[in-house]
C-alpha cells in the first residue's frame, strides 16, 4: 500500500494515485469509492500489520466505518 497514514488519533487515508478527486462530481465519487475499497482493505490486515502502519485494531475499524464521503481533499 503507497498510502499515507498519520498515526495520531485522528488520522486519514490519501486518495489512491490515478484517482482524479476533486475534479467534478465523478471525480469525488471516484475518489470516495478509491479510499473506501482502501478502508476497508485495513480490517484484511492483521494485528502485526497494522502495529507496523502504527495503527490498532479499532483505529482500523473506526477508518473502514467512517462515512462514505468523509475523503480527505488533496
Amino acid at each position: 500500500m503507497t498510502n499515507s497514514i498519520a498515526t495520531n488519533a485522528h488520522f486519514s487515508i490519501a486518495p489512491a494515485a490515478g484517482v482524479a478527486a476533486g475534479h467534478g462530481l465523478f471525480g469525488r465519487i471516484g475518489a470516495a469509492l478509491a479510499v473506501r475499497r482502501e478502508r476497508r482493505a485495513l480490517l484484511a490486515l492483521d494485528d502485526r500489520m497494522l502495529a507496523d502502519v502504527g495503527l490498532s485494531r479499532a483505529d482500523a475499524y473506526r477508518e473502514a466505518h467512517r462515512p462514505f464521503l468523509d475523503v480527505p481533499r488533496v
